[in-house]
């Protein structure tokens, strides 16, 4: 065998053998990658404030957060001054973290099953962890100490020099760093109701009581939720919708007098609104009438139904009447009484209709509205419409 042969099957040996290697090294990381981060979960940002950015560990631009935008393992989130962002995650997606004004965290694991850990590198989060994964824990890291819960509810806030943390809920168990970055110090236990300050290469040291300042501010945040996580929720979009809730099924009073009818020529949005006709007929000898948009459909109360609509603020809708002046006497939320009842009712009346669409609201802060199966409704009587009215529902929705 001649002196170049044997070259070039040298050569081709140490191109498979690269190409062997190559392709090894590939498996390994991809089941590196595929144990750390494992059952994926969701995770969330559900509430902004001001300029937030966000940076994935496949990419080395910032760009812009948006709400509803998922966050991946190692993905880095930003706020500007005056900034907020609110996140949900875990299986349930019933823990939250909020970011306040001018914080830098790593989200280093949160979007898959098992341990999350998060990397504080400069600001305040605020953290509230309901639903772990059995056996696992949740860890927060700054440049002075590592934080671990055994509970719920705490802040951790960061400059160059300290961290402070500060428990509302559960215990927090914090270990600091030494020089190297490592846990140097015996693991300090931080009591609900107690706060404690820990320097650069420091040991934790002395509790001190938290502010009612401080209590009042995280028991306002936990009130806000409710209203931060609430979406948009309709009543009525459009005909055979989706996204409607509830069925407008509970026709009282002189029933008989009411016609409805979905109308594809005087919407005010999409492709139909909803037409109904009050002809002031008094066959059931009410002198009334109305509707009522139920969950389930004709559910006067002998069941549990309704939906939980905590968070929402007020309920908006569209109406006109075919004339102008027609008179509503009264649109309104829940009363259903019976086994279960609604869990909250309001009001507004008596509306008198333009003949071009106005947008009305019910304002509905301050009420339980953890259980409301009257979604909507309206009613009017004969000696408001002795003649009978004309007149249109459209994009009926809590806010």
């Amino acid at each position: 065998m001649s002196n170049g042969t044997k070259g070039k099957i040298w050569i081709a040996a140490v191109i498979l053998l690269l190409l062997c290697t190559i392709v090894a090294a590939f498996y390994i990381y991809i089941n590196i990658i595929s144990e750390k981060s494992g059952v994926q979960q969701k995770a969330e940002i559900f509430y902004l404030k001001g300029g937030v950015n966000i940076k994935s560990r496949l990419e080395d631009m910032w760009r812009y957060a948006s709400r509803d935008m998922d966050i991946k393992d190692g993905d880095m989130v930003s706020t500007a001054e005056g900034a907020k962002a609110e996140i949900k995650f875990g299986k349930q997606q019933k823990s939250y973290i909020r970011i306040d004004s001018e914080t830098t965290i790593e989200f280093k694991k949160l979007a898959s099953e098992g341990n999350k850990e998060l990397l504080l590198k400069n600001g305040k989060v605020a953290t509230l962890v309901n639903d772990l994964d059995p056996e696992s824990s949740f860890k927060i890291t700054t440049p002075q100490a590592i934080c671990g819960v055994v509970g719920t509810g705490f802040d951790t806030e960061v400059n160059s020099e300290f961290c402070i943390i500060k428990v509302y809920e559960g215990t927090v168990n914090v270990r600091g760093l030494n020089r190297l970055g490592l846990p140097a110090y015996k693991k300090v236990p931080i009591p609900a109701g107690k706060k404690i300050k820990i320097r650069k290469y420091e040991a934790p040291k002395e509790y001190l009581d938290l502010t009612d300042e401080e209590k009042d501010a995280w028991g306002e945040w936990k009130d806000d939720l409710d209203q931060h996580l609430f979406k948009g929720f309709f009543v009525y979009i459009d005909e055979d919708d989706s996204k409607n809730h509830y069925t407008p099924s509970g026709w009282v009073g002189d029933y008989d007098a009411i016609r409805r009818e979905e109308s594809e020529e005087n919407s005010h949005s999409g492709s139909t609104c909803l037409k109904f006709t009050y002809t002031a007929k008094t066959s059931q000898g009410a002198g009334w009438a109305g509707v009522y948009w139920q969950s389930p459909v004709n559910n006067w109360g002998e069941v549990k139904g309704g939906y939980d609509l905590r968070g929402a603020q007020k309920i908006t809708f569209w109406a006109k009447g075919e004339e102008g002046g027609e008179i509503i006497n009264r649109f309104g939320i829940g009363g259903i009484g019976g086994n279960y009842p609604d869990s909250a009712t309001r009001e507004i009346g008596p509306i008198y209709l333009k003949k071009e669409w106005k947008q009305y609201k019910i304002d509905l802060s301050g009420l339980n509205l953890s259980c409301v199966s009257g979604g909507f409704y309206w009613m009017t009587d004969k000696q408001s419409c002795p003649e009978g009215i004309v007149f249109y529902l459209d994009d009926i929705k809590y806010e």
